[in-house]
């Protein structure tokens, strides 16, 4: 346990429960956040196999103890430089308390 703890733009705050829970969206915005998961046909942004309704939700999200924070990204992908499941991958071996929702072009 270090005396100086991470600052907040450091990544291992999302390993600490309290501080997690402070990018936790509240129940209006969750309703707010919703609908913007979905393409106008109904679908979600993000049809990986880690996706459940348009969220990926890692192990450590899903304990009912724990509230994760949200992190808003446009769409799930495969390119050369950018693979969901690498950050899928980085996140559940790093224990990250966070949750990713794919908005689509919602993400401005």
């Amino acid at each position: 346990e270090s005396l100086f703890p991470p600052v907040m733009d450091h990544w291992k705050i999302l390993t600490d429960k309290l501080m997690a829970e402070t990018f936790h969206p509240s129940p209006d915005q969750m309703n707010f956040i919703q609908p913007l998961l979905k393409t106008s046909d109904n679908r979600f942004y993000c049809s990986e196999e880690n996706c459940v309704d348009g969220l990926f939700k890692p192990p450590e999200c899903k304990k009912i103890r724990h509230k994760c924070g949200i992190l808003f990204a446009a769409y799930a992908g495969q390119t050369s430089t950018y693979q969901t499941v690498q950050i899928f991958n980085q996140i559940i071996n790093l224990k990250l308390l966070i949750q990713v929702a794919f908005v689509g072009p919602n993400l401005p």
